[in-house]
């Protein structure tokens, strides 16, 4: 998979800032405040107002770390119109950090 140079220079710019891993804080946070809620790359970007190629990043460190899960059904997007599979926080996370 080739990736732009801009897109790597941005991601070692937020890394050497310290946005990386404050943007999976956010997620994390956010999703934790909502344990029911299974909630589309998409619906998380306009939620918290972090570019969706941020977000997705994000997520799939999530989802490797064991913090995230993605559901087994699949949903359409409210705003693409795609079929999704949403995430949600890991119920063991969530329930060990209440």
């Amino acid at each position: 998979m080739r990736v732009a140079s801009t897109s790597l220079e941005a991601l070692f710019a937020l890394r050497a800032e310290g946005g990386v891993l404050r943007q999976h804080q956010i997620i994390v946070n956010f999703l934790r405040a909502l344990p029911s809620a299974s909630l589309s790359r998409n619906d998380i970007s306009h939620a918290l107002n972090i570019p969706l190629q941020s977000v997705c990043g994000r997520v799939r460190t999530l989802l490797d770390d064991g913090l995230l899960v993605e559901d087994e059904q699949t949903r359409k997007c409210p705003w693409t119109g795609r079929s999704v599979r949403p995430v949600r926080i890991a119920p063991d996370l969530f329930a060990t950090l209440h």
